[in-house]
C-alpha cells in the first residue's frame, strides 16, 4: 500500500477511536472484562454472569470512572500510588476514583457535547445562510397575517419542545414535527390567499437585511444568562446542554456561510443557471451545498473548540452536565479547591489543552488546504 493509503487508514482509525471514545467510553475504561468466552459463547459482561468464563478482551483502563477504591481514598498522588504498588498511575480523588478513568469519562463527555452542539449549530445556520446569501440583493413580498402566524407558531413550537424535553415525552416532539411539516406545506397557499383578500396588509422586505438584524440582536444577548436561566428550570441534562450550545453558536456559521453563498451566486455558471430559471432548491443541491462543503469542514473544528470550552467552563463553575457525571471542568475545579491534589488539575488541563490544540491545528490545516484549492 502506498504512503497516502496508510495515511487514510490511520485517519479512519483515529476517527473511529474518537467516535468510540465519545459514545462508548466503557470500551476504554471498565473494570469488567469486555468479552468473555463462556460455555462456547461470546458473552458481554453486561449481558450475563461471566463467572467461570475465559476473559478474551479487557479495556485499556481497568477501572470504572465512578468506581471507588477505599484503600486509595483521600487524594492519593501518583507517587504515593507507586510507593504502595497500586495501579492508579495518575492518582485518585477524595472518594478513591481513578484519575485516568475519570479523564476517559471527561473527554468522552466533552466530545459528545462538542460534536452534537457543532452539528446542531450548523443545521440551524445552513438554511438562513443560504436564504440570506441567495436573496442578498432582492426584496420579497410578505403579508402581516402570515408574519403573525409564523411568530405565534414559533413560540408555540418552542414551548412544546421545552415541555416535551422537560417531561421526556417523545410524542410531543413527533406531533410538533408533523404540525411543522403541514404548516410549511400549506403556508404558500395561505399566503397567496391572504395577499388576494387583504392586499393592504402586504409589505416588502429584504430577507438578507432581516436575517442580519436578527443575528445582530441575538449576538447582543449574553448567552451565559440564557444558559443559567434554562438550567434553573430544567436542571442538568446532557441533551439540553448540547442543544443550548448549538442554539448559541449558530451565528458563527451563519456569517461565514452567507458570505460564501454570495460569492458562489456571482460565479458564471450559477448566473447562467439563474437566467435559465432553475429552481432555488435545485441550485442549492447542485451548486451551493457542494461548494460550501469545504468551508463547513474547516469551520466545524473551531465550533467544536468553542462548544467544549463552554461545557468545561460550565462544569468548572458547578453547572453543565449531571452532577453525577465526571467532566474535565469539575475535575479541574476539584483540584483548584484542594491545591494539594495537584494531579486533579494538572492532568485534565493538559488533556484539555492537547485536545483543543489538535482540533485547532486540524481547522487551520483544512482552511489552508481548501483555500489553496480555490
Amino acid at each position: 500500500m502506498k504512503k497516502r493509503g496508510w495515511i487514510y487508514v490511520f485517519r479512519g482509525l483515529l476517527l473511529l477511536l474518537l467516535a468510540l471514545w465519545a459514545f462508548a467510553p466503557g470500551f476504554l475504561a471498565s473494570e469488567k472484562p469486555l468479552l468473555v468466552l463462556r460455555e462456547g459463547r461470546l458473552v458481554h459482561p453486561a449481558a450475563a454472569d461471566t463467572a467461570g468464563g475465559t476473559i478474551l478482551l479487557r479495556a485499556p483502563v481497568r477501572f470504572d470512572p465512578q468506581g471507588m477504591d477505599r484503600n486509595y481514598s483521600g487524594y492519593v498522588s501518583p507517587a504515593e500510588n507507586l510507593r504502595r504498588g497500586g495501579t492508579h498511575y495518575l492518582g485518585t480523588d477524595e472518594l478513591g476514583r481513578d484519575t485516568l478513568a475519570g479523564l476517559v469519562a471527561g473527554v468522552s463527555a466533552s466530545l459528545r457535547v462538542g460534536v452534537i452542539a457543532s452539528l446542531l449549530a450548523l443545521a440551524l445556520a445552513l438554511l438562513p445562510a443560504l436564504t440570506s446569501g441567495y436573496y442578498a440583493s432582492e426584496r420579497k413580498r410578505a403579508h402581516f397575517i402570515i408574519l403573525l402566524c409564523d411568530v405565534l407558531f414559533s413560540l408555540a413550537a418552542l414551548w412544546t419542545l421545552y415541555i416535551s424535553l422537560l417531561t421526556g415525552a417523545r410524542v410531543g416532539i413527533l406531533i410538533l414535527c408533523a404540525v411543522a411539516s403541514l404548516w410549511l406545506f400549506l403556508r404558500n397557499r395561505f399566503r397567496i390567499g391572504c395577499i388576494r383578500r387583504f392586499p393592504r396588509l402586504v409589505f416588502r422586505y429584504s430577507p438578507d437585511a432581516l436575517l442580519l438584524r436578527i443575528t445582530d440582536g441575538y449576538e447582543l444577548f449574553p448567552k451565559i444568562i440564557l444558559l443559567l436561566v434554562v438550567f434553573a428550570f430544567v436542571g442538568w441534562k446532557a441533551g439540553f446542554l448540547a442543544l443550548l450550545l448549538g442554539v448559541a453558536g449558530w451565528p458563527f456559521f451563519y456569517r461565514y456561510l452567507r458570505a460564501d453563498t454570495m460569492r458562489i451566486k456571482a460565479l458564471p455558471f450559477v448566473r447562467a443557471a439563474l437566467l435559465q430559471k432553475v429552481p432555488a432548491y435545485a441550485l442549492a443541491l447542485r451548486y451551493f451545498l457542494p461548494s460550501l462543503l469545504p468551508l463547513i469542514l474547516s469551520l466545524l473544528p473551531f465550533m467544536f473548540i468553542a462548544s467544549v470550552l463552554a461545557e468545561t467552563t460550565l462544569g468548572f463553575i458547578g453547572l453543565g452536565l449531571d452532577p453525577a457525571e465526571i467532566t474535565l471542568g469539575r475535575m479541574i475545579a476539584e483540584g483548584r479547591t484542594f491545591p494539594d491534589a495537584w494531579w486533579l488539575m494538572l492532568f485534565p488541563s493538559l488533556v484539555l489543552s492537547a485536545m483543543m490544540g489538535a482540533f485547532y491545528l486540524l481547522g487551520r490545516r483544512l482552511s489552508r488546504r481548501f483555500s489553496e484549492e480555490k
